[in-house]
């Protein structure tokens, strides 16, 4: 026979009863926390703070608590519902009187702000009435102004009339003094105007030797140390002084460094005492300075007849425009274009000939040149 316990229960409703209500029993919750007590005089309970409230802690005979925290242990959850309920008044409370206090004092801000404005609009009455005032006694002392010198034309005697001719030499060079002062005015103006011009033209000056690259310093850059700068004369033309005998281009490409061409030299050339003033082709776009050491990136051209891989390479020698690199190669590259900035290195595209730069590697090299391109980037930056 077996047992069958809801067939039972079926036939015994006080069971079911009893089940409900062991199922639904309040167990008392055990919530353990810390007070801190304010006082451990007096008979017990203790007050104790707990959350910002005032409660009362059960502490049995002999315990001796000191002043500090006490770790508490509360037997029913109507302790924690009034806790809770205390707490959402008190936070109701202090809000309120947060929101009464941010009203008070927006009242007093804006009764003040209309008082300055009082004050300002009476202030500026009583300006205005100053210069009335003001106004109406010049008019009437020109009016007896006016009237005297009426007078004095009318019947002038022997001394008016000096004071009259006085008085109109005096005006002259009053008037003399005072188109000499607007001519100076314009004069200062328009050396004013000159210097700003001159302070532009140096900005722009700086920007463009900026932009060249990081390799020049603007107080201190390369081309000074041959003292063959005289200046910029245009947007895109430099004037450098350079011996009459040899290679205009040679000795720019060995001395400074200026990756130019014949193309680039502009003007005429003047010898005087064994110097002589070149005007030198310099857009930025276009003129470069390197110089031997200098890493460069060489990348493809955009012509396509160089390799797809892109190498390092470091600059040996310079000479006539051309630079001759690590890789064996000489007299082929034309220019060097800077391409951007990246973690404190410079990266160059260099364009040559049909003959120029091509790069072979091993099969190996080749399908790790991703790697190797990383490795030596970051070679390069920590070096």
């Amino acid at each position: 026979m077996k047992f069958r316990p809801i067939e039972a229960l079926k036939h015994r409703p006080r069971s079911i009863v009893f089940l409900l209500l062991l199922l639904f029993f309040p167990v008392p919750m055990w919530i353990e926390g810390t007070f801190s007590v304010e006082s451990t005089a007096g008979p017990h309970p203790l007050r104790a703070m707990y959350d910002g409230l005032i409660v009362s802690v059960e502490v049995s005979e002999g315990t001796h608590v000191e002043e500090g925290e006490v770790i508490f242990t509360l037997h029913s959850t109507e302790w924690l519902d009034r806790l809770n309920t205390a707490k959402e008044w008190e936070a109701n409370a202090k809000w309120s009187d947060e929101r009464r206090d941010l009203l008070e004092q927006g009242k007093t801000a804006l009764s003040e702000a209309n008082r300055i404005d009082q004050d300002r609009l009476i202030k500026r009455r009583q300006l205005r009435s100053l210069n009335h005032e003001y106004y109406k006694s010049e008019l009437d002392f020109r009016a007896w102004d006016l009237n005297s010198l009426d007078r004095q034309l009318k019947s002038p005697t022997v001394s008016e009339r000096d004071h009259l001719a006085t008085r109109v030499a005096h005006e002259k060079a009053s008037l003399d003094l005072e188109s000499a002062s607007v001519e100076m005015t314009e004069n200062d103006l328009e050396l004013r105007k000159n210097q700003l011009e001159f302070s532009v033209d140096i900005i722009s000056y700086e920007d463009t030797i900026s932009q060249l690259g990081e390799s020049i310093d603007i107080n201190r850059y390369r081309l000074k140390k041959l003292q063959d700068v005289v200046g910029w004369m245009g947007e895109d033309v430099l004037e450098v002084r350079a011996p009459c005998s040899g290679n205009v281009v040679t000795l720019l490409s060995n001395h400074t460094g200026l990756v130019i061409s014949d193309e680039d030299v502009l003007g005429h050339i003047v010898c005087d005492n064994g110097i002589r003033r070149i005007r030198v082709y310099a857009n930025v776009n276009h003129l470069h300075l390197v110089e031997p050491g200098t890493r460069i990136r060489l990348r493809p051209s955009d012509s396509g007849l160089w390799s797809s891989q892109a190498v390092w390479t470091t600059v040996t020698f310079i000479s006539e425009g051309a630079i001759e690199s690590s890789l064996g190669n000489s007299q082929v590259v034309l220019d060097v274009v800077p391409l951007a900035h990246e973690q404190g290195l410079r990266w160059f595209g260099v364009r040559g000939d049909a003959d120029g730069i091509v790069c072979f590697r091993p099969l190996g090299l080749y399908l790790l040149s991703p790697v190797l391109n990383t490795l030596d980037a970051v070679f390069m930056y920590l070096s």
